[in-house]
């Protein structure tokens, strides 16, 4: 049967075990306060923030490389981490528009930016934003990492980029037929990628090297 874990709000969750998962839920309502918390294999430990009552205090996705290493990012730019005990503020702020963040390990995080750029986490602070070609007007909205190397960004227009190398390719279109209401890509260390949209649809590719 399902719990309670909040109020209503558009959660986002991330489970690098069987026995942990940490969720994070962002408000409809502007300005109020989003949701965070930590499952244990048995039950969900939960809390709100302190909103500042600002548009873009909103906890937007979440990305665990371990129980004991998670990393939420909000649309203010700020942080949350999770270090196995306990949330806390990250010490480094990222750029204004965080909306979807991968760790695949705990020494590197990307994080997209609703302007069509990128930004990575190395253990101490953001990297300066790398702007992915042709998503400026495309609303980055999702990542996934298979590895530290290998990254794909899904855009609201249905757009898809590949991070490798340090730099991003040009993006290819996946999903056809106009702006998307949302999208959400999931990446494994194969390199296999699958991505899904608002509207129903799905798309699987397989990266190659």
């Amino acid at each position: 049967m399902p719990v309670s874990i909040g109020p209503p709000a558009t959660y986002e969750v991330s489970c690098p075990t069987v026995t942990f998962c940490a969720t994070v839920g962002a408000s409809g309502t502007a300005g109020a306060a989003s949701t965070f918390g930590t499952f244990d294999g048995h039950s969900w430990s939960t809390q709100q923030t302190s909103s500042t009552g600002a548009v873009d205090d909103r906890l937007m996705d979440v990305s665990c490389a371990t129980q004991s290493f998670c990393v939420a990012v909000n649309l203010d730019g700020h942080t949350l981490n999770f270090d196995g005990t306990k949330w806390l503020p990250g010490q480094s702020t990222g750029p204004q528009g965080l909306t979807s963040v991968s760790c695949p390990s705990t020494t590197f995080c990307m994080a997209v930016v609703t302007s069509g750029a990128s930004t990575t986490f190395q253990g101490k602070s953001w990297s300066t934003q790398l702007a992915i070609p042709g998503f400026g007007a495309a609303f980055a909205r999702s990542v996934s990492c298979g590895s530290t190397t290998r990254c794909t960004a899904m855009g609201l227009s249905g757009q898809s980029a590949r991070w490798q190398g340090g730099r991003w390719s040009q993006p290819v279109l996946v999903f056809p037929g106009g702006f998307l209401a949302t999208v959400a890509v999931s990446c494994l260390p194969s390199n296999t990628c699958v991505a899904v949209n608002g509207k129903g649809d799905a798309a699987t590719s397989m990266q190659t090297a």
